[in-house]
């Protein structure tokens, strides 16, 4: 069952592949200067090496917070903070204009402390406190480290030789840890979590060259779709319990989660 299930995502990965590119370059071709016709952006022969990076915060506590953040009305996080960071160095090369293919290595991880509430009182509109429901306030940890191959299609924005746009097909594997306990020091129950992941990506962005082969870039997750297995080791009060979970998941939203910033230092074919 496991070797079918294995067989089954490779095939979807390739052929998710060979989709999106075609998808992807039917959408760059729009940004072709119509009196200029193709401009080539990035020429055959070039490498390029660089980092995007990402960090976001989020915090709601003290007075300011009031009841703490909302969602649909009855999830309320009374305080607390999220912490969400992304690291991903690479290095690409160019075998054809604007076409690029290459490696880079992934990490990304977050921090969540936070105090959790099931308030159902909006809903059944009734202001008697026994329908909030307290949850334990916990501590997150993850960490996600993995290696993804890419391709990109690059096109000048409507014949700019400085900004340009662009998009990517990206298959990962990944592997990540997730730990987590309450903040109560008088409980003692610790949750492990580790995950294995393969699957593809498809993203989109914008380049913006500078001074001396130099680049900035944004990239933004679009669609993607992953095969999870995932292992979990429960310790409560001195007893431990462990569950396995395997699942398919697919993404169609646009991940402002994953949103990248980007340096990239390019290097020109010699020309003779």
């Amino acid at each position: 069952m496991r070797k079918t299930a294995l067989l089954f995502a490779c095939l979807l990965i390739s052929c998710g592949s060979l989709s999106a590119q075609k998808v992807v370059d039917n959408f760059l071709r729009r940004f072709d200067a119509p009196e200029k016709g193709r401009t080539v952006f990035m020429p055959k022969g070039c490498y390029a090496y660089g980092m995007g990076a990402s960090f976001r915060s989020f915090s709601a506590s003290g007075d300011d917070a009031g009841e703490g953040y909302s969602i649909l009305s009855i999830l309320n996080i009374g305080n607390g903070n999220l912490n969400i960071w992304s690291v991903s160095p690479g290095i690409s090369w160019f075998i054809a204009d604007d076409v690029s293919i290459g490696f880079r290595i992934d990490y990304s991880g977050y921090r969540v402390n936070t105090n959790l509430q099931l308030d159902f009182r909006d809903v059944l509109g009734d202001d008697d406190p026994e329908y909030n429901v307290q949850i334990s306030s916990r501590h997150m940890l993850r960490h996600v480290g993995g290696l993804s191959f890419t391709s990109r299609w690059y096109r000048s924005f409507f014949g700019s030789k400085t900004f340009g746009v662009f998009g990517e097909a990206r298959v990962f594997g990944n592997y990540g840890l997730i730990k987590s306990h309450p903040l109560k020091e008088d409980v003692t129950k610790f949750r492990t979590s580790r995950v294995i992941s393969a699957g593809v990506k498809i993203a989109g962005g914008a380049c913006v060259k500078l001074r001396d082969n130099n680049a900035l870039t944004v990239s933004i997750p679009l669609v993607g779709a992953a095969l999870n297995h995932t292992r979990q080791k429960k310790e409560s009060d001195g007893r431990i319990g462990n569950a396995r979970m395997t699942s398919f998941n697919i993404s169609r939203n646009v991940d402002l989660f994953g949103i990248q910033v980007g340096y990239v230092h390019y290097v020109e074919p010699k020309r003779k």
